[in-house]
């Protein structure tokens, strides 16, 4: 009798290890696991897009002149190559049925300038480095048997790059359209802004309707521009500085391939990084989705 009681106790035990270890196979992940593989795969697919790799690297573009004869070169043109080193980081925190997602890039590669002086024309390689940071906050909306276990997007925080030891500061940025105008703050850069299937939460700008950018940045003396750019494209232009620490310039998005979300991206450049061959390379920027409302 106790070697039958020995036997079943031992059956049962076995039983359990079994099933637990069966339940935590690979063939069979923990609801957890599930979870975030089914976040990864959407900002991977889904939302690659809005919340893809930085966009504004490995692009060459022209920056319109002006005379800066102060400065010990007079660039023509420059670009950030492409990087020779782009890391990754996805932290995803699940608390019930929301998930918050904090982005980390470390971005690194080369900076060419080419330039002119007095008697010729040359180049110089400078080296980047930016740290690029984001969030985005998914809820479960439907069922797990949903696809994608009913996670969608619903929060968004602006992208925020800079380099180390940057005293470039960007304080607000205008985006001045013909019926609306868009005040961006710091505060507003930072904040994780609610936001629908429908996109229609974020900044919002008529295909060929002209509008106006105007920066303002503080601390050390910047060069700024603009980015804008969606898949396999990316474009550039140079903001005047029309006052001290004022920067403008008037845009229209009229490329007949653009992408229902595109990426803003405004980059504050040390002014010594473009207009010296030996100033370290240091920057400031954000990076804000638009959404393209075809007439």
């Amino acid at each position: 009798m106790k070697l039958r009681h020995l036997m079943l106790f031992i059956t049962v035990i076995l039983s359990i290890v079994f099933s637990c270890s069966k339940t935590n196979s690979p063939e069979n992940p923990e609801p957890g696991h599930l979870d975030n593989q089914a976040i990864t795969d959407l900002i991977n697919d889904e939302y690659a897009n809005l919340l893809g790799d930085p966009s504004h690297y490995g692009t060459e573009d022209t920056i319109s002149g002006g005379t800066f004869n102060k400065y010990d070169i007079i660039p023509i043109f420059w670009y950030r190559g492409i990087p020779y080193e782009l890391t990754k980081d996805l932290d995803i925190d699940i608390h019930g049925d929301t998930a918050d997602v904090s982005f980390v890039f470390s971005v690194s590669g080369p900076f060419r300038i080419f330039y002119t002086d007095s008697f010729y024309m040359d180049s110089v390689i400078k080296s980047y480095s930016d740290n690029v940071t984001r969030v985005a906050r998914f809820e479960r909306v439907g069922s797990i048997t949903d696809p994608d276990r009913g996670w969608r997007l619903r929060g968004l925080s602006m992208t925020q790059v800079r380099s180390a030891g940057s005293g470039v500061i960007i304080d607000s940025v205008l985006i001045v359209c013909q019926d609306t105008t868009f005040f961006l703050d710091r505060n507003y850069f930072e904040h994780i802004h609610r936001v629908t299937d429908s996109l229609n939460e974020i900044v919002q700008i008529r295909q060929n309707d002209s509008f106006t950018i105007v920066l303002f940045s503080s601390g050390d003396t910047a060069c700024a521009f603009l980015h804008f750019s969606w898949p396999n494209n990316h474009k550039r232009g140079i903001l005047a500085e029309t006052q001290h620490g004022i920067h403008r310039r008037r845009f229209a998005l009229g490329d007949t391939s653009l992408a229902e979300i595109i990426i803003f991206t405004f980059d504050a450049i040390y002014r010594r990084t473009l207009f010296t061959d030996t100033g370290s390379y240091y920057s400031t920027g954000y990076s804000v989705p638009v959404k393209v409302l075809v007439q």
